[in-house]
């Protein structure tokens, strides 16, 4: 009886060893190989003094040179304008100095005072961020469909006290909120 009982293992054995022959030949053969490894090149030592360092400065802003309404440089009210004199034309010369005060040093009105007074009594209150300095020129054309403000910048320069290589940029270099930005022009005045 031990006999057959081997003789039973035996078989079962042998048919248990077939199938699993007969199933490993139903494998994918990339899925029988096993793949090489190769394992990384080792990292190459750093030098002494110059490994994960990163040299960085503060991060360079540009600069906004603008009207600096921090200074309570009083705005143009422009409906009060436009109200007392809607056919002026009013011409402002200036400079901006090292502090970034505004002086007038001309203004001609052209015989609408009413005009001339209200621009002068805001405008001497404008300061400006001290980037750059030098002589500007504001033109008021009322009248005009297209243009009724003309700043011209053409004789302002960097304030020397600011280094060279950090950038300027002009920003709203006037103070009257209600005047519509597509009605500036930035050019020369004649």
């Amino acid at each position: 009886m031990t006999k057959y009982i081997t003789i039973l293992v035996l078989i079962v054995a042998i048919l248990f060893v077939l199938y699993l022959i007969y199933d490993y030949n139903k494998v994918p053969s990339e899925m029988v190989l096993i793949p090489s490894y190769d394992p990384p090149e080792p990292s190459q030592p750093t030098r002494p003094g110059v490994g994960d360092i990163i040299i960085t400065g503060p991060e360079r802003k540009p600069l906004l040179f603008t009207v600096d309404l921090s200074s309570n440089s009083n705005a143009i009210n422009w409906q009060k304008l436009m109200g007392s004199d809607p056919t002026a034309t009013v011409t402002v010369y200036g400079y901006i100095d090292e502090h970034g005060k505004f002086y007038i040093k001309e203004l001609d009105d052209a015989g609408h005072t009413n005009a001339g007074r209200i621009i002068n009594e805001a405008m001497t209150t404008w300061r400006y961020t001290f980037y750059k300095i030098g002589k500007i020129r504001f033109y008021f054309n009322l009248p005009s469909k297209e243009a009724k403000l003309i700043i011209d910048l053409s004789d302002i320069e960097r304030n020397p006290v600011i280094a060279k290589f950090i950038p300027i940029q002009d920003g709203m270099l006037y103070n009257i909120p209600e005047l519509s930005p597509d009605l500036i022009n930035y050019g020369s005045i004649n």
